[in-house]
């Protein structure tokens, strides 16, 4: 190829890629949206200054995957403050067309963050005897709880789960509990 012909083969492929680019947005567009994407439920008080947006986890009703459930929390500067909000709104469940994670009986018993940025998370017993079980549901209990806080608390980086003040090994027989664990962005739709 030549000099002349060389501008006009990066003129192609830039056309190319920006006929991609049109292509996927049109895709994307057209797609239909998960129930994550509804509009926020006011929790308290009205939209304004004082208020901020958060996204908690739930899953679908065939308990397959993570949706976000926007809700409006009062703002708040202390991360343990945010992050005892968000699990008991999470504790309150979905008030869309999306199912609970957290056995109803549950409670929160405490929430701690280090200074590296682990969050200890501790449940009462009921989050281990009401579990309905099986591994898809106990991963999906764990990640609703972990992603929730770990995306909307900017302090928190990890989650490590207790019960009745003690660590436990498993919720329901399938996912170790013994570290702290990272978000799951594969589990949300």
């Amino acid at each position: 190829m030549g000099k002349k012909g060389l501008p006009e083969y990066f003129f192609v492929r830039l056309l190319v890629v920006v006929w991609l680019c049109l292509i996927l947005a049109a895709a994307c567009e057209n797609s239909p949206q998960p129930p994550s994407q509804s509009e926020p439920v006011v929790e308290t008080g009205s939209r304004n200054d004082e208020n901020q947006i958060v996204h908690l986890y739930f899953t679908d009703k065939e308990n397959s995957y993570l949706y976000a459930e926007n809700r409006l929390l009062l703002k708040q500067r202390d991360p343990v403050v945010l992050g005892t909000h968000v699990v008991q709104a999470l504790l309150a469940g979905p008030q869309k067309a999306l199912a609970a994670t957290i056995p109803q009986s549950t409670t929160l018993k405490a929430l701690h963050i280090t200074t590296d940025g682990t969050a200890y998370v501790d449940f009462s017993e009921d989050i281990r005897t009401d579990h309905t079980g099986g591994a898809k549901g106990e991963l999906l209990t764990i990640y609703s709880i972990v992603n929730s806080l770990i995306l909307n608390v900017n302090q928190i980086e990890a989650v490590k789960i207790l019960i009745d003040g003690r660590e436990a090994s498993t919720l329901a027989g399938h996912i170790d509990l013994r570290s702290p664990l990272k978000a799951n962005m594969l589990l949300i739709r």
